[in-house]
């Protein structure tokens, strides 16, 4: 009988791919190495050779996701140009989330176990754009007032509620999903850009 073998990147893939998919179906404490073993095709011991524990498996799944996360996001222009730079944000952490269903159940989990920590990755990507927030006031196209950090929290809290809750909230409406989507979206965007724009004309913005 011929054995079957991988490469490390390969066998490394598969345990993560199986692993997330349980770890989103069960949570954390509802999911076994066995199971991950078992659903992955490698060992139990070749596993904890490569992650070390179920915890490092566990983050090793989140730094993946938040790793995409970060790829999706227009996070390339040090100094964005103007305010479109919000709507662009939004839009991308909107449809990278609606394509992600492991990590919306993932993020349920967490919250569901208790967890207080942020994840890999996720303090540097609020960072960049907490950043890029600041740069925006400094020429003038956001509210000065506003705190660069809870704006960036409500950006992010109208995209996850929405795609966690979607399915519950869509027998509200007599459309299709995919047109709720984009009504819903295009309503965040519309309200959040006006929002945060400066009320008065002493605020014009300069030229970044």
């Amino acid at each position: 009988m011929k054995v079957r073998t991988r490469d490390s990147g390969g066998t490394r893939r598969a345990i993560l791919d199986a692993a997330q998919r349980l770890f989103a179906r069960n949570g954390f404490s509802g999911t076994s190495m066995r199971e991950i073993a078992k659903a992955s095709g490698v060992s139990q011991p070749l596993i904890h050779h490569y992650f070390g524990s179920k915890e490092g498996l566990y983050r090793a799944i989140k730094q993946r996701l938040m790793e995409q996360a970060r790829d999706a996001m227009p996070l390339n222009e040090d100094t964005p140009r103007d305010i479109s730079f919000i709507g662009e944000f939004i839009r991308s952490a909107f449809l990278f989330l609606r394509k992600n269903d492991d990590l919306l159940r993932l993020s349920v989990w967490s919250n569901l176990e208790g967890e207080s920590s942020l994840w890999p990755e996720a303090e540097v990507l609020v960072h960049r754009m907490f950043v890029q927030i600041l740069n925006l006031q400094t020429g003038g196209f956001i509210r000065r007032e506003l705190d660069p950090l809870l704006l960036l929290l409500m950006a992010e809290a109208l995209t996850l509620y929405w795609c966690q809750n979607r399915s519950y909230y869509l027998s509200l409406f007599n459309e299709e999903a995919e047109e709720v989507d984009d009504r819903y979206l295009n309503q965040v965007l519309d309200v959040m850009l006006h929002g945060i724009k400066p009320r008065s004309k002493d605020e014009a913005p300069s030229r970044l």
